[in-house]
């Protein structure tokens, strides 16, 4: 019997080792690919709502409402848990290779293994961490159905789901992994406000996605639309901190720049006027991120940095930070003497915040050394050191 199959194995072998081969490979390719398969497979037999459509009712019945349960039954403090974080780890712990994976291989990767949470003090993250990973699995799957559940619907409150995803991953120290919700909640709410736009006129063919030209028409119907407005400070995270610009490594807006740009631009055309000043101030502070990041470009970048630094000037809150910080600007473009005239007009300003003093007095002090009047410059190193005759040079400042 063997011998008559080994005869035949030799007869056809090419055939044999060929069709052999291919079933290496796709088995390979297939086991390689699997959770992109299977969430492929998932969503072609799902039978979700019609685009612009949502589904509120099964959202919650389904999803949302075994996800909250999920967390009161087990008495989860996600507060307690977010703060055995590690602090290097509370900006983002995946890794490039990781940052495109799906949800179902992410899902299965950090089930049941604490990987980067190890000392004994993180038993009570350790044993709630399945937990709060399917509450993130369900509500992964109700935002397909709804972004917000309407107080009428869930009989207590109104939930947005994109900002209790963000409060379950925060307490498993993955904070950046929330960020694609909040992205396609803004993406929700444009195809909505097209959607409405475009109904207006019945004639007018809907195609999706829809061309950029149409978005001055887009963000004019979204001025001071406050979910819009929210939405995007939640996915760029809010004012960026003048910090970041000497430190700007393991954060959202640090990895990608680019698009907190893109989305700070629709921000400043759709919000109040009040609020332009911080926002003036966040975008310079991207665009000097910019400059670093792409040195054969820092020049135009730091043009842009200095026109929003001017724009934050014309609002009393942000007056005196964008004074000093386009001082320290233009020191870094090797521009003292500028420097210097900005820090005139900064001190007539009488800053209140003891932070932004001390600020004044470390950039002044390296703007003198840069025009080589050291002696005036040693006035200002120690603040509370100072002779009657530096008391007379800082009166000049």
């Amino acid at each position: 019997m063997l011998s008559i199959i080994w005869r035949q194995i030799k007869k056809y072998k090419y055939v044999f080792f060929s069709l052999l081969l291919i079933w290496i490979l796709g088995g390979l390719l297939i086991y390689n690919y699997r959770y992109t398969l299977i969430s492929q497979l998932y969503l072609l037999f799902s039978n979700f709502p019609e685009w612009g459509k949502p589904n509120p009712q099964k959202a919650y019945d389904d999803f949302v409402k075994p996800a909250i349960e999920i967390i009161e039954n087990n008495k989860i403090n996600l507060q307690a848990m977010q703060e055995l974080c590690p602090s290097e780890l509370k900006s983002n712990i995946l890794y490039d290779s990781e940052s495109n994976w799906t949800f179902l291989k992410k899902y299965t990767f950090y089930s049941f293994d604490a990987q980067y949470i190890t000392l004994k003090n993180y038993d009570y993250w350790m044993k709630n961490k399945p937990y709060v990973l399917e509450s993130i699995r369900l509500l992964n799957e109700a935002q397909k159905y709804a972004f917000e559940i309407p107080e009428e619907v869930s009989k207590q409150k109104n939930i947005l789901l994109p900002l209790l995803i963000e409060q379950l991953y925060f307490s498993i120290c993955l904070p950046n992994e929330s960020k694609k919700y909040w992205k396609r909640y803004i993406d929700f709410l444009e195809e909505m406000t097209y959607k409405e736009i475009f109904l207006k006129n019945q004639n007018q063919e809907i195609v999706l996605p829809f061309a950029r030209n149409f978005d001055l028409d887009l963000l004019k119907h979204m001025e001071n639309h406050f979910k819009y407005i929210y939405a995007i400070k939640s996915y760029i995270g809010g004012i960026i901190p003048y910090s970041l610009i000497q430190n700007c490594k393991e954060e959202f807006i640090c990895k990608i720049p680019e698009e907190g740009n893109f989305y700070i631009n629709k921000l400043i055309f759709v919000s109040p006027r009040e609020n332009l000043g911080n926002l003036f101030l966040s975008q310079a502070r991207i665009y000097i991120i910019l400059a670093k990041k792409y040195r054969e470009e820092q020049t135009k970048y730091l043009k842009l940095a200095l026109e929003r630094y001017y724009g934050a000037l014309d609002y009393p809150e942000t007056r005196v930070e964008a004074f000093l910080e386009m001082a320290e600007l233009y020191l870094s473009m090797d521009q003292p003497d500028k420097a210097l005239i900005t820090l005139q007009q900064f001190a007539k300003e009488k800053p209140s915040k003891l932070i932004l003093e001390n600020f004044y007095h470390t950039v002044i002090h390296k703007t003198l050394i840069s025009l080589k009047r050291y002696e005036e410059a040693e006035c200002f190193k120690e603040k509370y050191l100072r002779s009657p005759e530096c008391n007379k040079i800082t009166k000049q400042f």
